[in-house]
């Protein structure tokens, strides 16, 4: 049973030590572990801390760690003791948002064991001082949803406010939103509705180039298998859920070691892909 003073606790330190942060963070680290969408899934969340301590290990959430699971504020309590720690940085997803949140579960599940004033402070203050973007080891892009119109570099995300908690800027909605396609040139309007963008491999060559990294790593698609490559391996979706809706999925995390990064299956802890930076 989740203690609600204990959380208030875990939410006023988290939004203080947020407050240093900048809506990009710069992390260079050789052994790191990336999560993709967890929404509530706190047995895959415990599994990867199990095999991969924190204190060997630092981690980074690309997003979505509530709505539609079913422990989902235990899962966002996993994830604010690591950023606590100082073993996480957690970014912010599409359903770090009360427009989600309102539909896709958190606010039925959180309303009853957190109140609603502690509910409050969390969608339109904790969520939206989520970075959007991590830069790891000058190299890896990692971020939510994918590259927006109008992103020319990987600075332009710092000047995105920490303050917009749907959010309403373009850009900041795009990086939550958007989605790649090997299917499409340039931006093309999403099936996620409006102001959501695919967006083709020739963003990304450019963006890539432009920036001089190697990878985007990203989250927000529902994989089966747990991952995918798109845009000639040069983009990564990952996907870390097999709770609720998502039980038939494989959760994958990626481990970066040196300059080999893994993707792993979380629960037989096979290798399934390699890539060399």
């Amino acid at each position: 049973m989740t203690n609600r003073s204990h959380f208030k606790e875990l939410v006023d330190k988290a939004l203080d030590k947020l407050s240093e942060l900048d809506t990009l963070v710069k992390i260079n680290s050789d052994k790191v572990v990336i999560l993709g969408d967890l929404h509530g899934d706190l047995n895959s969340l415990e599994k990867v801390i199990n095999d991969y301590p924190p204190g060997d290990w630092f981690y980074i959430g690309l997003g979505d760690y509530v709505d539609r699971g079913e422990y989902q504020v235990e899962t966002l309590e996993g994830v604010l003791k690591l950023f606590l720690q100082g073993s996480m940085i957690p970014l912010r997803g599409n359903h770090e948002s009360y427009v989600m949140n309102e539909v896709y579960g958190f606010m039925d599940e959180a309303l009853p064991l957190l109140g609603q004033g502690l509910l409050n402070t969390i969608m339109h203050e904790l969520f939206p001082a989520l970075p959007y973007a991590a830069l790891l080891n000058d190299k890896i892009l990692l971020l939510h949803g994918g590259l927006a119109k109008g992103l020319e570099t990987i600075n332009d995300i710092l000047k995105l406010s920490k303050h917009d908690d749907e959010p309403s800027n373009p850009m900041a909605f795009q990086i939550l939103w958007n989605d790649p396609s090997d299917e499409v040139k340039g931006f093309v309007d999403s099936p996620r509705g409006i102001g959501a963008y695919l967006f083709g491999p020739d963003v990304t060559m450019d963006f890539i180039k432009r920036n001089n990294i190697n990878l985007i790593v990203r989250g927000h698609s529902y994989i089966t298998e747990g991952y995918w490559k798109f845009h000639d391996g040069k983009v990564i979706s990952l996907f870390t859920s097999s709770s609720g809706p998502y039980s038939l999925s494989k959760p994958k995390v990626m481990l970066l070691s040196g300059n080999i990064l893994k993707v792993i299956d979380v629960n037989s802890k096979k290798v399934t892909d390699t890539i060399t930076l």
